[in-house]
């Protein structure tokens, strides 16, 4: 059993550009690692064999084709509580330590010729190659269901247009939020640029708004977080096509997602989004997210 432990940002310094590239497979975090105070131990190896499934299943795909398939994937194999993914050192360290060859395969370009950004080991959980794949399902999982996670890992750019604001963290306001960005790049093929326009439309305004008055956030149900963290995981169940199972927490009704999304749809209107002209090419974002 491979257990989880965390990695100090002082290990920052020994992520050499010839670790990056792949060239040299392991980093010398040696005297970084730390043990996590979780008052259990987290096994890895079903995160180990979801990770590897997904690079050799999409191996012939381009890497960002396996998010949607992965994301919910790695958060019922790595179960931890809001509380304890909140410690950076733990993702730092299976960026580093565990994962590393994922990461590579993830985000550097397929020849291998430029490094991995730094921001993909140590970085936000937005941008994180590890930590991204567990937040943004925990963050849009409707109860168990993770139908909603399986798209938002899928349109490009939720993480780092969103998981910094407000709104992510009100699950009726974020299932909406998917719900509104699936029809933005069906509609459009824009949600990039205008995905990130809605962003800032709304984190202004819910710094004037209540959010809880549009809709009420549900509690979380520490019970069922309790019971799922503390369940054994199967990893033969996680890796076939039928997608995983998440907490046994009552999801949010499809009415209270309805006000948000119809909140949304107003604010679109009000701002003008269908209006908004395309970035200069110079001026694109870059993606990825």
């Amino acid at each position: 059993m491979t257990t989880l432990q965390g990695l100090t940002s002082a290990a920052r310094a020994a992520l050499s550009v010839d670790f990056r590239r792949g060239d040299v497979p392991t980093a010398d975090v040696q005297g970084y690692a730390v043990d996590l105070d979780f008052g259990r131990r987290v096994d890895l190896d079903p995160l180990r064999e979801v990770l590897e499934t997904a690079m050799a299943k999409f191996g012939n795909d381009p890497p960002s084709a396996s998010d949607p398939w992965l994301g919910p994937r790695v958060h019922a194999a790595l179960r931890l509580s809001r509380r304890e993914a909140a410690d950076k050192r733990l993702w730092q360290y299976l960026a580093v330590v565990e994962f590393a060859e994922y990461v590579r395969w993830r985000w550097g370009n397929e020849a291998q010729e430029k490094e991995v950004s730094v921001s993909r080991f140590f970085g936000e959980d937005s941008v994180n190659a590890i930590a991204r794949l567990w937040w943004i399902p925990e963050l849009t999982r409707n109860g168990p269901d993770y139908t909603r996670a399986v798209t938002a890992m899928g349109i490009s750019r939720l993480a780092v247009s969103w998981m910094q604001i407000k709104v992510s963290h009100h699950r009726p306001c974020i299932l909406a939020v998917v719900d509104y960005l699936q029809a933005l790049q069906q509609s459009t093929g824009r949600v990039d640029e205008l995905g990130q326009t809605m962003a800032k439309a709304v984190n202004a305004n819910f710094r004037t708004i209540c959010l809880d008055m549009l809709v009420p956030n549900p509690l979380t149900d520490a019970e069922a977080i309790r019971d799922w963290v503390g369940g054994k995981v199967d990893a033969t169940l996680l890796v076939g096509d039928k997608p995983p199972t998440g907490p046994d927490e009552t999801p949010i009704p499809d009415e209270d997602i309805a006000t948000v999304r119809k909140f949304l749809d107003d604010l679109a209107e009000r701002i003008n989004l269908a209006g908004t002209k395309p970035a200069k090419k110079s001026q694109a974002v870059i993606p990825g997210g």
